[in-house]
């Protein structure tokens, strides 16, 4: 059970933070005040990040602005505190440098040259320790594939080592 969520740069909310959250809670606005988007959130905090999702990614980012990261923190009842930081890699030179940096740590490549977006999440959980995951998306083909190092994601060619990933 959340005791409180944080959630700043995503989709409408340029910064939300909830308190004092209970066993339950009723969530009511207006059309188009971001209740979905709330949801959201909490849904990828929660893991959703893990499975295959079929949006574009930029729209996730406040304002469709990838400059700036997406920020979602929680505390829960059983995890304890975890944050989730979302960041879109566009740039062919961050690209590059993240292909570089994978082959160098796992002896694999991690996107293709044809890549256009990665979708990085760095994970921190109270407790346990950090990791990356890597989403790649490729909007010619439709299709998705990523890895992780966090806790509870099994690794793969996508995932790079950090402290705690092996």
């Amino acid at each position: 059970m959340y005791r409180s969520f944080t959630v700043k740069n995503f989709r409408c909310f340029r910064t939300l933070a909830l308190t004092d959250l209970e066993r339950v809670n009723l969530i009511t606005g207006k059309n188009n005040v971001g209740k979905t988007a709330l949801l959201e959130a909490l849904f990828i905090h929660c893991g959703m990040w893990k499975s295959d999702w079929a949006l574009p990614w930029d729209t996730l980012f406040k304002d469709f602005d990838i400059s700036q990261s997406v920020q979602l923190e929680g505390d829960d009842e059983l995890t304890g505190h975890r944050a989730l930081s979302l960041k879109l890699i566009r740039d062919p030179r961050d690209l590059a440098q993240l292909r570089a940096s994978v082959i160098h740590n796992n002896g694999s490549a991690l996107v293709s040259t044809e890549t256009v977006q990665v979708l990085e999440l760095e994970y921190h959980q109270e407790g346990e320790d950090s990791g990356y995951a890597y989403r790649r998306q490729d909007p010619a083909k439709i299709s998705f594939e990523g890895s992780s190092c966090a806790p509870g994601i099994p690794n793969s060619s996508l995932s790079r080592d950090h402290k705690g990933c092996g």
